[in-house]
């Protein structure tokens, strides 16, 4: 199983890379977080503003997202995962990214990854496997 995106050569090629070993590397990921810290991290996550009229919560799992605001969270999902900062954890940062590139996949039938049909399956199984999410969370990303 691996945790994110892969690819070089391009800016953005570079950036799936990096998300890719991130993904690919997940001996220790958030070892210091239990399940209890990361659902209750989770929700803490969705309920917060992504910009001033929609929090992380109506962005991806409501129908009042937008293909822009999914845009933006799988942007901010990037930056918490490529950040030397870890006051997100890594496994918030991976849902978010995960659970943005399903919802624009099954609400607006649009790729907003570059990921390939097998890497995204691979992250679909890890995030809908994860005992800490929601069940609105599970079933968009199942």
């Amino acid at each position: 199983m691996s945790d994110g995106p892969t690819a070089l050569g391009s800016p953005q090629k570079s950036v799936r890379r990096t998300l890719a070993d991130l993904f690919d590397d997940r001996t220790g990921i958030d070892a210091e977080w239990s399940s209890d810290d990361l659902i209750s991290m989770w929700r803490h996550q969705l309920a917060m503003p992504l910009h001033e009229v929609m929090s992380f919560r109506d962005a991806l799992l409501t129908e009042t997202g937008s293909l822009e605001s999914l845009q933006a969270v799988k942007d901010f999902a990037k930056q918490c995962l490529t950040s030397t900062d870890q006051s997100i954890p890594k496994s918030i940062g991976w849902m978010l990214y995960i659970t943005a590139v399903a919802a624009a996949m099954k609400r607006f039938e649009q790729r907003i990854t570059s990921a390939d049909d097998a890497t995204l399956q691979e992250w679909l199984h890890w995030a809908s496997s994860q005992s800490w999410i929601d069940d609105q969370t599970r079933a968009l990303v199942k």
